[in-house]
């Protein structure tokens, strides 16, 4: 429980804040609390599972896709968006776990999105959402819209991006609903 806990934590931070002061450090745990979160996952049943089947769960694709997964996520905090971008599609396109595929989903947008790539980022972002309605950086991912919208310079698009996020149960007071209303404040202003 506390790795699912101390895993949130570092991918918000990493998500709000990919280029910043404490990025790296927090890529680095969050490899490591996957990694041990999987450990101890194993470590229960260790006694009754044969020794192959322990071998070969260690080695199964699930640790790769997620080692592969914080390592793209490295790439993105230390700015390198291109190869960021390709890491991530290469977990999408393989499609072994779809929680690091729905994951690295949402970071290919935000590559794009920091890469300048605004209608690429549109048109990759929206699938995502339409793939994926219940995904929990759902309003992350409105938000990166809305941006993308804005600064191609279709405002009423972003206005209609902003006022969806605002109207999405959830805490009113989070990093998203904060940013959608200030950015919803100054489009109206």
């Amino acid at each position: 429980m506390k790795y699912n806990q101390a895993k949130y934590v570092f991918n918000r931070y990493l998500t709000y804040y990919p280029s910043g002061k404490h990025a790296i450090q927090a890529s680095n745990y969050l490899k490591q609390t996957e990694m041990s979160s999987y450990k101890s996952a194993l470590t229960p049943q260790a006694s009754e599972l044969p020794t192959e089947s322990i071998s070969a769960r260690q080695g199964s694709s699930d640790t790769d896709v997620a080692k592969a997964y914080y390592e793209a996520i490295t790439l993105l905090s230390q700015q390198n968006y291109q190869q960021a971008y390709l890491a991530f599609r290469k977990i999408v396109d393989a499609n072994e776990d779809q929680e690091y595929v729905a994951k690295s989903s949402f970071d290919s947008g935000r590559c794009l999105f920091f890469l300048n790539k605004y209608d690429d980022c549109l048109q990759y972002l929206t699938r995502m959402v339409t793939k994926y309605p219940k995904h929990p950086d759902l309003a992350d991912a409105l938000y990166c819209l809305g941006q993308c919208y804005e600064r191609s310079s279709r405002k009423d698009q972003a206005v209609s991006f902003y006022k969806k996020i605002l109207t999405m149960p959830g805490d009113k007071e989070s990093g998203t609903h904060i940013k959608a209303r200030q950015a919803l404040l100054a489009l109206e202003a």
